[in-house]
């Protein structure tokens, strides 16, 4: 069998300068087929998918100018080059496998392989020329990515006794990470244009009564850098132009076998206790592999000064604080701010590893005259280890705020990630009731706490001002420390709630009425759900916590 589609979603509409309107939209066609051949002992399936389309990204600011008033008076405007227009197309996403279930006796084997190609790439485009910007010519840009992938699927299930009473099953899978156009995206020119910068704007610069003072207009030429007319230079010197500060490693866009993929392995056993209960117990390990990292080329871990910094005493943190955290760099003033950055492969610089542990033991049944049971408790744990120097020995978050080297070796406590779940239900023998609960204790809030050290901090260990001050006589930089103590370690009170649910189902004529009462955390329970990781005099402080005991009622109908 062989299913087509065609399909175009429409997200909004932009407004260009010329006055027309351009939508932002994807464009896609994608197919799957597949053909099966059964016999006693096997199942065996060919297939395939595939998918092909353009994404239009397009976004804008109206005019290309917003302003900033202080008392109702001008102090300064953004320019905006927009249209920010740029096109990312997949010319291939095929997906091919082969698999096989296989039974003899008591074992039954499932295996197979996967192929998966991928072929992105950025078309020959022109980003349209803004209010202010002139147009962007961008050449056909191919292989981001060309990738081919091979991945094996194992899996196996056999009863242990043959009485079908209890039974091992375990599987070890491949799976390649999903994607389609946002590696094409970071390479399109069109998607890295310097998309804004700010001027300074006084409305009061032209004498008494002429007409251009006050008027709340920006009389100047904004198509200019320069300083003119009410308006300071550009801020951003590089508005309206390209701007590529990371390029990507030919390594990690062609070839096989780059592609960031997830090994999954299970091993489990399934028990019957009695008739109408069920004792399952499972392993869980996954590791991922193909990691990324970004090297900046214009520096070196030369160019970087190791400090550390006393965290704050409180009886709050980890043994009361004050003590020292190290493995911190700060880059030296002569290279603050060079960039010339690659995205390759972390196994150029070390050995990256994240990989999950878990078990999970679950029970199943069915009691009395209809009653059911379920739950089980669940555990496991996330180790992460980047313990190797890409520019300098610390790991340095899209925020900007650095995670220090002593921390680069994460193993979290088993009871962090540990669960207890139960879901019950039974029909009471009074006027057609049934009764529900579900019952759940899960880890607490992940606790952090982000430290902002200044530079008079900074510099008692480091022995000069923070490379950002660029040696300037005063400096008023800071640096966000990510945690004063190991990520994933520190958790708050952990979540129990108990909700209830009570119904009935009436027939009226032809009308099937179920009626339901609900109590959703029973208990009243108000254990915090989300704090104030910022160290600070709000440190800790909760942002939300577990909703209130809720009353519901409802009806559904039927008909």
């Amino acid at each position: 069998r062989y299913n087509s589609s065609i399909s175009t979603t429409v997200t909004g509409y932009s407004l260009l300068p010329d006055g027309t309107m351009d939508p932002f939209r994807t464009n896609s066609l994608t197919g799957r087929g597949s053909m099966s051949f059964v016999t006693g002992s096997h199942a065996f399936k060919v297939g395939f998918s595939t998918l092909s389309g353009l994404q239009h990204n397009t976004s804008n600011v109206n005019q290309g100018l917003s302003y900033v008033f202080s008392n109702r008076v001008p102090i300064s405007l953004t320019q905006y080059a927009t249209p920010n227009t740029w096109d990312v197309r997949v010319r291939l996403n095929l997906g091919l496998y082969v698999q096989d279930q296989w039974t003899t006796g008591r074992l039954t084997l499932s295996y197979g392989v996967r192929m998966d190609r991928l072929d992105s790439y950025v078309p020959e485009q022109t980003r349209p020329a803004g209010w202010w910007t002139p147009a962007v010519n961008v050449p056909q840009l191919n292989n981001f990515p060309t990738w081919t992938d091979f991945t094996p699927r194992v899996g196996g299930a056999y009863d242990l006794f043959g009485n079908g009473k209890t039974v091992i099953k375990g599987a070890v899978n491949k799976y390649v990470n999903m994607e389609l156009v946002s590696i094409a995206t970071t390479a399109n020119p069109a998607a890295s244009v310097a998309i804004s910068t700010n001027r300074t704007w006084n409305d009061q610069t032209y004498a008494e009564g002429d007409p251009r003072r006050g008027n709340y207009v920006p009389d100047c030429d904004l198509r200019s850098p320069d300083a003119n007319g009410e308006c300071g230079a550009f801020s951003n010197r590089a508005f309206g132009t390209v701007v590529q500060n990371t390029r990507l490693d030919p390594a990690i866009t062609t070839g096989s076998g780059v592609r960031p993929y997830n090994w999954q392995a299970t091993a489990s056993i399934q028990h019957e206790l009695r008739p109408g209960l069920a004792l399952a117990v499972g392993y869980f390990r996954s590791w991922l592999g193909n990691f990324r990292v970004t090297d900046n080329l214009s520096v070196t871990p030369a160019d970087f000064d190791q400090y550390c910094i006393t965290s704050p005493v409180d009886a709050r943190l980890p043994d009361g604080g004050g003590r020292q955290i190290c493995g911190l760099y700060d880059i030296k003033p002569t290279s603050f701010g060079l960039v010339n950055n690659l995205q390759t492969q972390a196994s150029n610089f070390g050995k990256q590893t994240q990989i999950f542990n878990g078990v999970d033991i679950g029970l199943s049944g069915r009691f009395g005259q209809g009653g059911l049971l379920g739950g089980g408790v669940s555990t496991g744990r996330t180790e992460t280890s980047n313990c190797f120097a890409v520019d300098a020995q610390q790991t340095v978050n899209a925020d900007g705020s650095v995670i220090p080297f002593d921390f680069c070796k994460v193993t979290p406590p088993w009871q962090a990630q540990t669960q207890i779940k139960l879901n019950g239900a039974y029909p009471l023998p009074w006027y057609g009731i049934q009764i529900a609960a579900t019952y759940q204790n899960i880890p607490g809030v992940p606790l952090a706490a982000n430290y902002i050290a200044t530079n008079a901090i900074v510099a008692q260990s480091l022995g000069r001002n923070l490379g950002q001050c660029r040696g300037a006589a005063t400096c008023n930089g800071t640096v966000t420390v990510a945690n004063l103590f190991g990520p994933n370690t520190e958790f708050g009170p952990r979540v129990t709630q108990l909700d209830i649910r009570s119904s009935k189902t009436m027939q009226v004529g032809k009308i099937k009425v179920r009626a339901n009462f609900d109590v959703y955390n029973i208990t009243n329970n108000n254990v915090v759900l989300a704090v104030n990781n910022t160290y600070g005099p709000n440190w800790l402080n909760p942002l939300n916590i577990l909703s209130p005991r809720l009353f519901k009622f409802g009806i559904q109908l039927n008909y």
